[in-house]
């Protein structure tokens, strides 16, 4: 099998030369717009979070939170190149590679030589890996030039799974200093109580849906509470049975209920007039909501002098980058994945087809159908099923994720279906009538 793993290898390989540098370069080109993007951003974002606009957005999986920042544009933007692209050539190339001898009508030469049809099509499979392997260090290598090109317009990106004790501890050593940049106003603290009420909610998350409470009503709660605290009291305190079945309180009449919630809104509102008026927020509150501080410094554009002051850990620690590493290999693989997914489907696919079939075409359009219904399924969540119906839907693309990496169950399934597709294919290859 060697020898025929590197005839086929001499063979191929220069059919990829090309298309991977015009891949290249559309990654690299298409990076030099994310100045502009990141420069314009907060009218970009408003226009981005439009109803209509946010749905055509979430058909092609784009979070437009994510947009400006550079690792979240490269996905968006650059991604769509690497993986979408270079997964319909794969496809089209892996079906070529399994029936051009057919087509031509030289298989029967190839079947000549002392090798076994096993062995032509595992030396057939491999050049392809080879070739993807290479063409994904190509696109890797260009994609981390251009991120590390565009890092200078970047802004910082906040990842709070990087956040310590000890981290804590020296943002409150310095907290006077720090407080003296923030400049409160009364919006600020809605901001503040809603950080804080999301972040409990994300800490409690499976236990909050174990009692029952419905993940649309949450949605709801927090949407009412991102808007206006003083106004979610209001609804509660006027639909007062719509809140207690909501969650799920049968132990007091609406009367206590009621009361209950005009204990809280005095408390609310105690807690605000001690917010704004506090000398030293940092030191009183940080712990409190330490993601709303630092978000705050972020969008001062205080992320130099906090980390200046703190000695170097804010950027140390990963708190603050302009782009997480891992993360964008981790989307690196992920595109990997996918396009080797695809591209073994293909093999295997004109494996199982004659020789005069276009089954390269055939593979071409497949993957094209399988794309837009994974990009439908995201449309709501009545349709996220359909994900599953492909292999786009194992793949994670959303770099805005804090918790964004591998889920070893999803490329368990990927790598079962690239050595089912081989298996499959195999065994039809084996048996094939090529006359």
């Amino acid at each position: 099998m060697k020898n025929q793993f590197f005839i086929e290898l001499k063979m191929n390989y220069k059919k990829i030369i090309i298309p991977t540098l015009i891949m290249a370069g559309l990654v690299f080109g298409s990076m030099f717009f994310f100045p502009t993007v990141a420069d314009n951003m907060g009218v970009l974002e408003d226009f981005l979070q439009v109803g209509l606009m946010r749905n055509v957005l979430s058909v092609f999986g784009i979070n437009a939170a994510s947009f400006g920042s550079l690792l979240g544009f490269y996905s968006a933007y650059a991604s769509m190149w690497i993986m979408l692209i270079g997964a319909i050539f794969f496809s089209y190339f892996s079906a070529e590679m399994t029936a051009k001898e057919e087509k031509r009508g030289t298989i029967e030469y190839l079947l000549a030589r002392p090798t076994s049809r096993s062995e032509i099509y595992a030396a057939k499979y491999f050049t392809l890996i080879i070739l993807i392997i290479g063409y994904m260090i190509v696109i890797g290598i260009i994609g981390y030039g251009s991120l590390e090109l565009q890092k200078s317009a970047a802004p910082y990106q906040l990842d709070m799974t990087k956040h310590s004790p000890a981290f804590e501890k020296n943002v409150l050593d310095n907290s006077a200093t720090i407080s003296s940049w923030l400049d409160p106003v009364e919006s600020d603290f809605n901001q503040f109580t809603y950080s804080m009420l999301l972040s409990e909610y994300q800490a409690n998350e499976q236990e909050i849906k174990d009692s029952g409470i419905q993940q649309q009503d949450i949605d709801e709660i927090l949407q009412n509470l991102q808007e206006s605290p003083e106004g979610f009291f209001e609804q509660m305190k006027q639909n007062p049975r719509k809140y207690m079945d909501m969650f799920n309180i049968q132990e007091l009449s609406e009367e206590e209920f009621i009361k209950e919630l005009n204990d809280s809104e005095q408390m609310f509102k105690e807690l605000k007039i001690d917010f704004l008026s506090s000398n030293n927020q940092v030191k009183d509150y940080y712990s409190m909501s330490p993601s709303y501080f630092l978000s705050k410094i972020k969008n001062k554009n205080k992320v130099v002098e906090l980390n200046t002051l703190l000695n170097g850990a804010a950027i140390e620690t990963g708190i603050f980058s302009k782009y997480d590493i891992t993360k964008y290999l981790t989307l690196t693989m992920n595109m990997f994945l996918i396009i080797i997914v695809l591209a073994s489907l293909s093999f295997a696919f004109s494996a199982l087809m004659k020789g005069d079939f276009s089954a390269a075409q055939v593979a071409m359009i497949t993957i094209l159908i399988m794309y837009f219904i994974n990009s439908f399924a995201g449309i709501s969540a009545k349709t996220e099923f359909l994900k599953r119906l492909t292999p786009f839907g194992y793949i994670n693309t959303n770099v805005a994720d804090p918790n964004y990496g591998f889920e070893l169950s999803n490329v368990m399934i990927l790598i079962s279906i690239c050595l089912l597709a081989y298996i499959v294919g195999l065994i039809r290859y084996r048996k094939k009538n090529f006359s």
